[in-house]
């Protein structure tokens, strides 16, 4: 396989399940990899737009945060791990340290705002020890009277933590759609590095020989 540079994976899709079966495939398919990286079996970036037509109930906002149900077969040994890992970070950083609600003050403030922004890169390194954030910042605008939000990831592992990120980022938008009394609009998932880990590989090729 000769070695070439990252192409772009788009689409537009209705669910969570959806964006993860079929981007995970495309990745898969077209045999995508990367340059100097051992670790990487197929790289990519993507572009992805989800307009959330089916809801997924999976993760839940409460008093003690954000708690996953990851319900997929797919998910395996991890159980519910790595998902908790996951929502306890993203709380932290987004809903614990006041992040979200200076983003809806400002837009209640001004509703045409494009200064509606979550940077997360700028964290320090968790309690719990996870690498810093794969998400480096989150964008909120009204658009023809509803909320779209937009991820910005600088990596994602195509395989498992992909879902993860969009059931945690579906929660997110619904969250900060309904402090504003707004309908939920449209989501964009941009990712610089889309990858597959060669130790995940025949995993994920196994999943998909299922769906």
């Amino acid at each position: 396989m000769v070695n070439k540079p990252p192409e772009i994976i788009h689409g537009r899709y209705s669910s969570e399940l959806e964006t993860y079966n079929a981007t995970l495939k495309k990745l898969i398919r077209k045999k995508f990899i990367v340059n100097n990286d051992k670790k990487i079996a197929m790289e990519s970036r993507a572009a992805l737009e989800i307009c959330w037509a089916n809801i997924t109930p999976v993760i839940i906002l409460s008093k003690k945060g954000i708690i996953p149900k990851i319900s997929y077969e797919l998910y395996g040994d991890y159980k519910n791990k790595k998902a908790t890992e996951e929502c306890e970070y993203y709380y932290e950083t987004i809903f614990s340290s006041g992040k979200l609600d200076k983003v809806i003050n400002l837009i209640k403030v001004d509703s045409s705002t494009k200064k509606a922004v979550i940077y997360l890169i700028d964290k320090p390194k968790p309690k719990n020890n996870l690498i810093p954030p794969c998400m480096t910042c989150l964008f909120f605008r009204i658009i023809n009277g509803k909320l779209n939000m937009h991820c910005h990831m600088r990596a994602n592992n195509a395989y498992l933590i992909f879902l993860i990120n969009l059931h945690i980022n579906h929660m997110i938008h619904s969250e900060a759609a309904r402090r504003l009394g707004m309908k939920v609009g449209n989501y964009f998932h941009f990712i610089d590095s889309f990858h597959i880990y060669k130790s995940e590989l025949k995993k994920a090729e196994s999943y998909l020989k299922t769906i």
